[in-house]
Formats: C-alpha cells, structure tokens, sequence
C-alpha cells in the first residue's frame, strides 16, 4: 500500500497526541523483543506505559525498566551465554549491533563474575546512551543502528563468521540429495554462527534450513543469524515453494525455481536486513517465497528489512501458483523502516518517495498466516493481496500487531491493488476474488502517539482510487485487547472500499477514538464505507436503473456509533507533512 489517495492523505493531516506524558513506546517493544525475544504481552505493555506516566522519561527511569526486563526471572531461565548477553545488552540498549573492542571488554567483564546489572547500569550510564535519549523520550521512532563500530553484525562465538556461499554450497548438496532420493535434505547451522550473506541465498525445494537444537524465538541470540552483509536491490533469502518459477526480466539475480513434492523451509533462524548498516534498497525484502508445495517459515526472529518489506509470499499473480504454504509464529521488528513520504506533494507517490516497509506481503491464494507477532511496521502490518487469476483464500489468524513507536498505513489490509499494463486481474476480470479468505482472532494496538491511518483495510481504494475492485473478504472477530484496556489510535478504525460481498463483523475496540476533524472534506470515523470515483477510468459499475455510480461496497458490515457512508467522494484537502524524529544515521 504505497499510493495514496485524497482520502488517505486528508486522514494523515489530523494525527491525535493522546498520551498523559511522555511515553517511550518503541524502547518498551524493544526491551521485550531485543531482551526477551517477543512482543509485549498487553498486561506487561499497559504496565509500563503506566510506569512511564508516573515516572516521566528520563535516563533514570529506562535504566530502572531495562534493569528490571534483565533482571527478570524471564529472562534468567533463557539460560544464555555470556556472549549472547553481552550481544542483547548492545542492541537493547545502545540500539546498534556491538563492535568488537566494546563487546570483548564488557564479555570479559561478565565472565570475569560481573553482575549483569554492573554492566547495565554502565550501558545506561554512558555517553552514548545519553546521545540517544532524547530521541527515545520523542514521540516517534529512534530506528535500529548507525552508531557506532562499522555498523554490521560481529561474530559472538569466537569463531569467524561463515560465508553465504559457504552456506549456498551446503543447501545445493542437500537439494542434490532430495533430488536423488538419498541422504540428508536438512541443513543445520551450529548456533551463533555469523553467516554474512553477499548476494541472494536460495534455498531449494525439499530442503529445511536450521539452527542446531532449533531454538525458539524467545531464544533468538542463540540462533544462527544470517545477515546482509552487502547493499543490493534484492531479497536477502529466497524460498523456492515446489513450483517452477522464473525471475522476471530485469531483475538485478538471474534465478529460478525448480519443481519439487515439498518447499523450502526455513525455520529457528535470525534473520537481520542491517537496513542500520546498508540503508534503503526498496526490493531489499528479508524473506521471498515463491509458490507453495507446503513450503513455510516458522519460529524465525525477522528484523529490519532494507527494502520496503519483511516478508514476501508469492502465488498465482506472480506465476507461481501457490497450493499450500505456512508462515507461523515468526517474530518480525521493522524499527528501521519510518512512516515517512519523501517526494512530491502532488498525490503521485510512487516507490521511492518512502522508506515505508510492510511486515508481511501475501499473495499465496493457500497461505495460512498463523500466530506471528509484527511490531512498527509502516506501511502495512500484514497485507492480503492479488492472486488472480486463482482466488486468494489466505487465512490470517491469532497474529498480533503493535505500532509502538512507527505509525503505518494500515494494521491488516485486504488489497486487490492498483492496475497496470498486463495486469490479469484487469483482462476481463475486474474483480479480484477473495472468497473463503479470513482475517480473525487479530489483535492490533499502538503505542500513545503512532496511530494507524487505518486500523482494518477491507478494499484499497483509498490508496489506489482507479485500482481493482473484489469480492469475498471476511473480517471478524479482531480486537485492540480491550479487556486489558488496549487501543490502537486509527484515523478510520475500519475502512471498506471497492469490496463486495464482504462480512465484517464483531471487530471489538477496531474504532476511531476521536471526533471527526472539521478540517477535513472526507470523513474519519469507525466505519468509513466508500464509494470511490466517478472518473471514467476508475471503474465503477453503472447502475443501469439510475444511471448513477453503483454501490461498490456491500456485505455484512457491521454497525457502529460512529459510521460514515461516502458516496463519489471528493478530493479531500490536506497533505502527509509528518516528519517523525529520526535517530541521526537513519
């Protein structure tokens, strides 16, 4: 979701500042997901959102929260190493990856019988930290990386790090093993190994990648961690699904994928963009998957993409048709990607104008995306889109989704998308098919000052105005945790548009927490229904009764308190001039 329309840019004009004081919010989902390796639980987020207002932001106050994350009986029974310790200290704290004079001092330290919170109180005291205050204690993002050593990822076992084609070779052979029916199709990685990744790794069908002894996402500094290690315009690690595929021309890798019973799998890995390190390349996903013959990524800590999305999983749109794939229980942080327009206040955003990155991309018509956690995403959280011409039954369910300190477009979308020459969901087919698709059992929240411009994206005419229409999507059952009192800031709590034969219902605290602002010629609100444009080339439907535009959103949508019905909606006025604080070196 990269184009905006006159509606999305009017929502971004009015942004809430709802919160009491100052609260950290991307250091609270940091200390969670850097310390303990997950997002925060609601009760523990509400908890500290509530210290921070009592305590105010401040030096003393975040070493007193990460001390006490550190000292946690959570975090004791991990049973890491002191070199892992030393790793998470830098990251969590210093908000980069160590360098290598720092990191052997303080691991010496530690081994030498120092207290973990000797070395805590140091990180929190020094100067460095002191630099970075003022940006954590903003009220937006203060990114990944930057500071510091050269910026990339150090080995933290002592042994040199392994090359990506040293790794490349050991996927072939066991490609060559799955395709001659003997040996072993598994590749297992000893744990902390550094593997520094200089051009796209593949791996094949058949063949599963792994740290050894698969430890868990709550486990990840003890993963084997697979970095870029150079800047290109490309996906770090591609994931061929049992399907053939090739590379469009043009493409900066020559590459294809070869057929096979079983995809790829790629599981209990870190998996670093070093967007810190390398900066933006807008292909620069982390993860691509092609098609699906039961191909799937599972238990993998996924972080800072270079491009403008995490993960990407392809189907039938992309010719490569997608009969089965799984992306479950995957931790993914985008700290380093900003919700921020960098071009032309013309409208015509095209995709260099942000450094935006989606957490999840899904195309595969049989995806099952299952029990992943997203935090700052800013573009959108989990995106459903076009797999025409097959229909596009993904099920996204039990995932959860926290704007801490990015704000995004969009928390879940379902997105038929814009038109382009050749497009085959245009060829006589305008609209795209999500029957028997399911976005349920969500939960979605923000910090006190991000927001999503909208919190559930049922259609995408709002950002592509002339774009496909579809049919089919189903939204229910998706909740902010408001039994723990939980929100999430939304311009449009539930934005449906362009979409036909559509259920959304019981999406619990999905609303829009304030009053429709004045200034604005389109409408904000719980529910906005749109009808979308009466230019020639947007096609609309004609009523043939009327002669008037046809209803082009209907189904089973569900009332609210605060609902707005809009009909040949003018442009509205406004412009995205949000600037966010940016941690210099981002």
């Amino acid at each position: 979701m990269r184009m905006m329309s006159a509606l999305i840019l009017a929502l971004l004009v009015f942004i809430p500042k709802l919160a009491l004081a100052q609260v950290p919010s991307q250091f609270i989902a940091k200390q969670y997901s850097e310390i303990l390796g997950r997002i925060p639980d609601p009760g523990g987020w509400a908890g500290a959102v509530q210290n921070f207002r009592n305590a105010g932001c401040n030096i003393n106050s975040l070493m007193s929260y990460g001390l006490s994350v550190f000292e946690s009986t959570e975090f004791n029974n991990l049973g890491y190493n002191n070199a892992e310790k030393t790793l998470i200290l830098y990251r969590a704290i210093l908000n980069r990856e160590p360098d290598a004079g720092g990191f052997s001092t303080y691991l010496s330290d530690l081994n030498g019988g120092a207290p973990i919170s000797q070395i805590v109180a140091t990180f929190f005291s020094s100067g460095e930290f002191a630099s970075l205050e003022p940006y954590i204690c903003s009220d937006g993002t203060y990114g990944f990386g930057g500071t510091g050593g050269s910026g990339g990822a150090i080995s933290i076992n002592g042994q040199s790090p392994m090359s990506g084609d040293t790794l490349q070779a050991e996927i072939d052979s066991a490609y060559s093993n799955y395709v001659s029916g003997s040996g072993s199709t598994l590749v297992t990685i000893p744990q902390d190994t550094l593997v520094q990744i200089n051009n796209p790794l593949i791996i094949w069908p058949g063949v599963t990648v792994e740290t050894q002894n698969t430890p868990n996402v709550n486990h990840h500094a003890q993963m084997a961690r697979l970095v870029r290690n150079a800047s290109w315009n490309d996906s770090l690690i591609r994931i061929c699904g049992g399907v053939p595929f090739n590379q469009p021309a043009g493409a900066p890798f020559n590459f294809y994928c070869p057929t096979g019973a079983q995809g790829g799998i790629l599981q209990n890995v870190w998996v670093d963009g070093e967007r810190g390190a390398y900066g933006y390349q807008q292909n620069g996903l982390d993860i691509s998957m092609y098609g699906g013959n039961n191909a799937y990524i599972a238990n993998n800590y996924i972080v800072n993409p270079t491009g403008n999305g995490a993960v990407a999983f392809y189907g039938s749109f992309e010719q490569a048709p997608c009969s089965a794939g799984t992306i479950y229980q995957n931790f993914i942080g985008v700290y380093a990607s900003h919700h921020q327009y960098l071009g032309n206040p013309s409208g015509n955003y095209g995709p260099n104008d942000t450094t935006y990155a989606d957490g999840m991309r899904v195309s595969c018509e049989n995806a099952q995306i299952v029990a992943n956690s997203v935090v700052d995403a800013s573009d959108a959280a989990i995106e459903v889109g076009r797999s025409c011409p097959a229909v596009n039954k993904v099920i996204v369910y039990d995932n959860t989704i926290l704007a801490a300190g990015n704000s995004a477009e969009a928390a879940i979308g379902t997105d038929p998308l814009g038109t382009t020459s050749g497009d085959v969901c245009a060829n006589g087919n305008p609209m795209v098919d999500f029957t028997g698709s399911a976005v349920e059992y969500n939960y979605i929240w923000t910090g006190p000052t991000a927001h999503f411009v909208v919190g559930l994206a049922v259609g995408s005419r709002g950002w592509f105005p002339n774009g496909n229409s579809g049919t089919g999507a189903n939204y229910q059952y998706n909740d902010t945790y408001s039994q723990y009192g939980l929100s999430a800031n939304e311009m449009t709590g539930i934005l449906a548009s362009g979409m036909v034969n559509i259920t959304i219902q019981n999406n619990t605290g999905i609303r829009n927490p304030v009053s429709n602002p004045t200034s604005l010629a389109c409408p904000a609100g719980d529910i906005v229904t749109m009808v979308g444009y009466t230019d020639p080339s947007s096609r609309n439907p004609i009523d043939p009764a009327t002669g008037q535009t046809a209803k082009l959103t209907s189904g089973n949508i569900q009332q609210a308190t605060n609902t707005y019905f809009t009909v040949n909606t003018p442009p509205c006025v406004g412009d995205y001039t949000s600037s966010p604080t940016i941690w210099p070196g981002q």
